[in-house]
């Protein structure tokens, strides 16, 4: 199941609740103006294979629990004002397709 949202001008913060959605394997809220933190509860999406999150205006840190998405390929959360380092977690995952930028490295 797709879940695509893709400029779309939507605001505020996704709702933690978006990792109930357990069969969505493709979720993109690119180009939007998103807010507040990355929810944990994607990590709940066993199946998610793509994972869109640019250009929007999240911060703080990626939350670790995506690592628990064993089939994700294409990750993007570029454009976006994120803080910290990859998350360990993520170095066994192999993730072909990485946009990814931090503006503050620790």
């Amino acid at each position: 199941m797709f879940l695509y949202l893709e400029n779309n001008q939507l605001t505020g913060a996704i709702p933690d609740g978006i990792g109930s959605l357990k069969i969505v394997t493709f979720v993109d809220f690119e180009m939007n103006k998103l807010t507040g933190q990355i929810p944990p509860s994607f990590g709940n999406l066993s199946m998610l294979s793509a994972l869109g999150l640019d250009r929007n205006a999240f911060e703080g840190r990626i939350p670790s629990t995506l690592g628990n998405c064993k089939y994700l390929q294409h990750l993007y959360l570029g454009g976006n004002r994120l803080t910290g380092s990859y998350p360990p977690n993520f170095l066994p995952l192999i993730v072909p397709y990485l946009k990814l930028a931090l503006k503050k490295i620790s």
